[in-house]
């Protein structure tokens, strides 16, 4: 039977302060109560979830809150909301007698242990990880190469000072801040190593939630431990260099195994990846369009203020509405560069005769429109000619110069926007293994 263990971190200056200094919202709380639900409603005994989280130590820090003690100008029903929201968004956790790991339990000794001890078992494991997450330089040189780095995850209360020799000996914390309230990848690495030295078959899926959590993948897609075949797939929500979105690939992940999962599905975990990752583009495509927008136009577009019925003069860009389908398609590259081919070849707006349209249309001289032909309405007229648009930079200096819309995208995939990756051990079937076995 499947271990999955949740742990839900935040940093010490934001949560680990004294009450009455802490901020007003959590970074993990409620992520980890939507998590802890989605195992329950899989079928996931309530014994084998171990949380780790600091749910009653937040409510009772909002608790006081809603009392008016703390005089730090946030309205008292401020606090009482959001003690409600919480209390609703971890209502099933809450009711099932909470996180077994709570208050000052929230720090990086407990995660070492629990890990620790999980090792010694070969059940199939999960191991979840919600909080925010840095690095910082420890070997002179190229800032750019991730191994002269510390990379980790805040947790809000220190590794006990007795407790500290076993888990920090071999990790350079000199030229790091308050690290003892850290989790560093180097520990996560050792934790591997030993849960595969003890049960070298037990498969185990990680999820890495936190701001640049994609150093893990980095670094163990080429490392030698990696190559040894461990049954591993690791997930990441961001690039090394990158902050993640908030939810980041949590929430598509939990809501993937938990629909999958209850509806008695066999599916791998390469395809359950898949679907979550396809989710995390969807629910996060506003960002990547924006990007690419900014990177690219249409001035023939650009120039035009389009009709729809009910709605203002202009109110509805169809560029925008285009490349948001582009990239929320399952192939994205196919999506863009079919829509940029249609773009070029004057498919996909036409010249039509004025009021040929009730909508989706723009006026063009006195006697013609423009015709946007992906609108749900469209039907072909006669006399219709294309009306090419040309995909431009919008400014730099390359302004007013072709775009490959695809290498846009790739561009900000890359540079602007948290994308989440996996990797899995060479020479083992992890990625085929069925989610079911995680029930």
């Amino acid at each position: 039977m499947a271990l999955h263990i949740l742990i839900g971190g935040e940093a010490r200056d934001l949560q680990g302060v004294e009450r009455s200094k802490r901020e007003f919202m959590h970074t993990s709380v409620t992520f980890i109560g939507q998590a802890y639900e989605a195992l329950r409603q899989s079928g996931v005994e309530r014994e084998r979830i171990i949380v780790i989280a600091q749910l009653q130590d937040y409510l009772d820090t909002l608790k006081e809150g809603a009392q008016g003690i703390y005089n730090n100008g946030i309205p008292v029903k401020y606090y009482q909301d959001l003690i409600e929201r919480v209390t609703e968004r971890c209502k099933l956790l809450i009711s099932e007698g909470g996180a077994q790991y709570d208050h000052e339990h929230v720090n990086p000794y407990t995660v070492w242990r629990v890990l620790s001890e999980a090792a010694e078992t070969n059940a199939p494991l999960q191991i979840a990880v919600y909080s925010h997450g840095n690095s910082f330089q420890t070997i002179e040189g190229d800032s750019t190469n991730i191994r002269n780095h510390e990379w980790y995850f805040n947790m809000p209360y220190e590794a006990p000072e007795q407790l500290r020799g076993e888990m920090y000996d071999f990790v350079a914390v000199e030229k790091g801040r308050l690290p003892y309230y850290n989790v560093f990848t180097t520990q996560l690495r050792i934790l591997l190593h030993k849960m595969f030295s003890r049960h070298p078959a037990r498969p185990v899926v990680c999820l890495l939630n936190y701001c640049r959590s994609g150093s893990m993948t980095t670094l163990l897609s080429n490392d030698a431990l990696h190559s040894a075949g461990w049954p591993l797939f690791l997930m990441s929500s961001s690039q090394a260099t990158k902050d993640s979105l908030v939810s980041g690939l949590w929430s598509a992940w939990f809501r993937t195994f938990s629909n999958i999962v209850k509806a008695g599905l066999h599916c791998s975990l390469a395809s359950a990846y898949e679907e979550a990752e396809g989710m995390y583009y969807s629910e996060n495509v506003f960002e990547l369009t924006n990007h690419v927008k900014e990177r690219g136009y249409s001035r023939e577009v650009f120039g035009l203020e389009f009709f729809f019925e009910g709605r203002p003069v202009g109110s509805i860009d169809p560029w925008h509405l285009d490349i948001t389908s582009a990239l929320t398609s399952h192939d994205k590259k196919s999506a863009c560069e079919k829509l940029q081919t249609e773009y070029r070849d004057g498919s996909a707006f036409k010249i039509v005769p004025k009021d040929s349209y009730k909508h989706g249309f723009a006026r063009h001289t006195a006697t013609t429109d423009v015709i946007w032909t992906h609108h749900s309405d469209y039907k072909p007229v006669e006399n219709a000619k294309g009306y090419p648009a040309y995909l431009t930079a919008w400014q730099g200096p390359t302004a007013g110069d072709e775009i490959d819309l695809w290498k846009v995208v790739e561009k900000c995939l890359d540079e602007d926007i948290a994308c989440p990756s996996f990797i899995h051990g060479a020479d083992t079937s992890i990625a085929n293994t069925d989610l079911m076995t995680w029930r």
